[in-house]
């Protein structure tokens, strides 16, 4: 998913900003239909198996139902949600360091709630909208990763992947 907003974004000259990738694909939504993002992940995907590189893909960072739709409808998809608080989402975000992301719990919240659909606006990221279309949501609270990866193979068993 990212890889295509970040293609989108420097194609059109914008600084690796969050609220950039954002406004592209709100933008790419409300140019070209909701579902775009996922047909451009689609020719990704085509290119990858014409080469025969991939058996499996996994796609993460969906932000948009229709774009959980239209994966479904066209490829077969099957999804599965991940959660955990924002709380959670904050520490590992400031763990992994990376320039672009705030630094406070308040600027955090600001651009978590836009990703989340909060106020719902058409064309906005919805990754709430996501959350409530997917096959299945794994909640993901806690630190220990045994037991995270221990549910997410319970997933995948049972949407029989």
């Amino acid at each position: 998913y990212g890889d295509v907003i970040y293609t989108e974004r420097t194609k059109r000259g914008l600084p690796e900003v969050r609220k950039n990738s954002n406004a592209v694909g709100a933008a790419l939504r409300i140019e070209f239909g909701d579902d775009i993002i996922a047909k451009r992940l689609a020719e990704l995907i085509e290119q990858a198996r014409s080469q025969k590189l991939l058996q499996k893909i996994l796609i993460d960072g969906l932000r948009h139902p229709t774009e959980v739709a239209w994966l479904r409808e066209n490829l077969g998809a099957r999804t599965i949600g991940i959660n955990a608080s924002q709380e959670v989402r904050f520490g590992r975000m400031l763990r992994r360091n990376r320039s672009v992301d705030p630094k406070s719990l308040e600027a955090f919240r600001e651009i978590d709630e836009e990703d989340r659909g909060i106020p719902l606006i058409e064309h906005r990221n919805q990754s709430d909208g996501c959350l409530q279309v997917a096959d299945i949501v794994i909640e993901n609270n806690s630190e220990d990763v045994a037991s995270y990866i221990k549910k997410f193979h319970e997933a995948l068993t049972s949407l029989g992947i």
